[in-house]
């Protein structure tokens, strides 16, 4: 399931809708020599939009 896609975020809150602490475990960038990395892959591995989505999400059915 992809975290960053708002279909995503609101079907896995419609599952399960009693979540009481986010976890974001997003691995970071991909292996290999960091000097061979380009700013997108850095770019997508630090994407802060995953993790506040996923919180803004569980924060709606905190009721």
């Amino acid at each position: 399931m992809d975290l960053a896609n708002q279909d995503s975020r609101e079907l896995l809150i419609s599952h399960y809708s009693n979540i009481d602490i986010p976890v974001n475990n997003s691995g970071g960038p991909p292996r290999g020599d960091y000097r061979s990395l380009t700013r997108d892959d850095w770019l997508a591995a630090l994407n802060l939009c995953k993790p506040v989505g996923q919180y803004e999400i569980v924060g709606k059915n905190d009721d």
